[in-house]
């Protein structure tokens, strides 16, 4: 029987879930942070393209100001929504991706995805949140839960 090797830690931030892994816990040189929710458009309109192009936009820029000092803009960012399905009042699923070689491989996945969380998940997730409420999303942590 293989060992597992890689581990992922799951936090809930207001609406938004925060998931924290890597592929190797012994060695976690690259790290990914994925945020995942339902979003539904609160504002009829015949496409949402042009809102979460922007979105996108908005959040790489954030995000090259948060790696530029700390990480020296070395990330990838991938953000998963069926833009041309989202349809008024209807939840659809969003997950953003991003990876980035952390600063020292030899520290404990556990302390690296805990200072994560602490000073960068939380203010991400905040701000992915606010970013689309303010474009006339709502949020739902599942498919499931109440708008």
């Amino acid at each position: 029987m293989r060992k597992k090797i890689s581990s992922e830690l799951k936090y809930v931030n207001n609406d938004v879930k925060v998931t924290i892994g890597t592929t190797d816990k012994k060695n976690p040189e690259t790290v990914y942070v994925a945020f995942s929710a339902y979003i539904t458009p609160n504002i009829e309109k015949t496409s949402y393209n042009e809102d979460i192009e922007l979105f996108e936009h908005e959040l790489k820029a954030k995000l090259k100001k948060v790696f530029k000092n700390k990480h020296n803009n070395d990330f990838i960012m991938i953000v998963d929504v069926a833009n041309s399905r989202i349809l008024y009042n209807k939840k659809s699923y969003l997950e953003i991706q991003i990876f980035f070689k952390t600063d020292n491989p030899k520290e404990k996945f556990k302390n690296i995805s805990n200072e994560l969380y602490d000073n960068f998940a939380i203010s991400i997730s905040n701000e992915i949140e606010n970013n689309l409420t303010e474009k006339g999303f709502s949020f739902a942590v599942s498919s499931k839960s109440k708008k």
